[in-house]
């Protein structure tokens, strides 16, 4: 009898454990999801969609967030090239529009780099201005085949959002899976001083091997050109329905990257939209 209980105790236990989890944890369609009607600032609107707990100080032309911390949005700046991307404003983050399609032939132009344009401060009130509270808020996710597991965070939900991309990308694609770019890692980027997405843990690398990168191709920065892509739309398809935008897309391509701007994939959805 005590035994009985005892495994009763435990199988409760997990009922609710799952049952937390699967509460804590419900995913976002960001193709699917209804949007809000087309405003004025499809900026402002795909950021409060994609991050709840932002709001607008229109008063002092700030985003805040439940902590009160802040960032400036700023203005569209008339910056080109490798000076956009060292001091852009929340505003030039959206100045290349993510194509929603799988045509690779937009990037083709010079610095025509959507999402990889980041406000330093944005990310860090998004998520976290220091390595050991970003390491503090990291899940485990496996993939589905291929043995990879990613370290992510649960901050705005990230962890949920890359576990259902991967269930839905399923076990088909084991290469994918192997040989791995990582995921967490508090880093800069390559010669730069500004902190890679993998510090937040709100991006993943796949195979290395197959994904292609720019400086590792020895291109010169504005002239990325074509490269020899191994990534399947459909994966790519399932991580940008959750909210990850693919570095494929970029001209300065970076095909094993997969980083959390949901706010890219509603602005798309947003023009897309005014256009009738």
């Amino acid at each position: 009898m005590i035994a009985l209980i005892r495994t009763l105790v435990v199988f409760v236990g997990v009922l609710i454990a799952t049952a937390d989890r699967g509460s804590a944890c419900a995913a976002r369609d960001f193709l699917e999801e209804d949007l809000r009607p087309i405003p004025k600032d499809p900026v402002l609107a795909s950021l409060l969609q994609a991050y709840p707990s932002l709001r607008v100080d229109a008063q002092n032309g700030l985003l805040v967030t439940n902590d009160e911390a802040s960032v400036e949005i700023g203005v569209s700046s008339s910056g080109v090239g490798i000076a956009v991307l060292k001091a852009p404003s929340v505003r030039d983050q959206f100045r290349y529009i993510y194509p929603l399609d799988f045509d690779l032939t937009k990037r083709l132009r010079a610095w025509e780099d959507p999402g990889r344009v980041r406000n330093a401060r944005f990310m860090e009130v998004l998520y976290f201005s220091d390595a050991q509270t970003a390491k503090a808020s990291l899940q485990s996710v496996a993939a589905p085949s291929g043995g990879a597991v990613f370290h992510v965070t649960t901050k705005h939900g990230v962890n949920c959002q890359l576990a259902s991309a991967l269930e839905q990308i399923g076990p088909g694609f084991t290469k994918l899976f192997q040989q791995i770019g990582g995921s967490f890692n508090w880093r800069t980027i390559s010669g730069t001083t500004r902190l890679s997405v993998h510090s937040f843990g709100a991006a993943v690398d796949l195979n290395s091997t197959l994904g292609g990168y720019w400086k590792w191709a020895g291109r010169p920065a504005g002239q990325a050109g074509k490269f020899d892509n191994k990534i399947p739309e459909a994966v790519v398809r399932a991580f940008e329905r959750y909210g990850f935008i693919w570095g494929g897309k970029w001209h300065h391509f970076d095909g094993m990257h997969f980083e959390y701007r949901p706010e890219l994939i509603l602005y798309s959805r947003h023009l897309n939209a005014a256009k009738g």
